[in-house]
């Protein structure tokens, strides 16, 4: 594991959580949707984007795989951290009683490891 690429993937990744934490203040705040579908939907929004700096940025020599192969397998690499994180949303949400966007920060940090790992052994691998 290069330490130079998980940096990169973080970088990567701070951009993605801004994203998602704006869209899901939006979905919560402006529309009154229910924190964990907002939830799901803010992740669905940062995740195109943080494949495709990944790819071009992060793990740019893994390129000779088909890009559509290589996204189905980050998109079932992400929906397994999405799945952590919406655990921890609610754990800390529910039964801590934190802020859903403090505990979405959170359950994104919780995820980030696990989503290193399957995205640079499986996804661009």
């Amino acid at each position: 594991m290069s330490a130079t690429q998980f940096v990169k993937f973080c970088i990567v990744g701070g951009t993605g959580t801004a994203m998602n934490l704006a869209v899901m203040w939006l979905l919560v705040e402006i529309s009154g949707m229910h924190y964990l579908p907002a939830s799901i939907v803010s992740f669905a929004v940062a995740l195109t984007s943080n494949f495709v700096l990944n790819k071009l940025w992060t793990f740019r020599g893994h390129r000779r795989r088909s890009i559509v192969s290589q996204y189905a397998k980050y998109w079932a690499v992400s929906v397994t951290a999405l799945a952590v994180n919406l655990a921890v949303l609610w754990a800390l949400v529910e039964l801590a009683g934190i802020w859903y966007l403090a505990a979405q920060l959170a359950g994104i940090i919780i995820a980030t490891g696990l989503n290193y790992v399957g995205s640079k052994r499986w996804s661009f691998g």
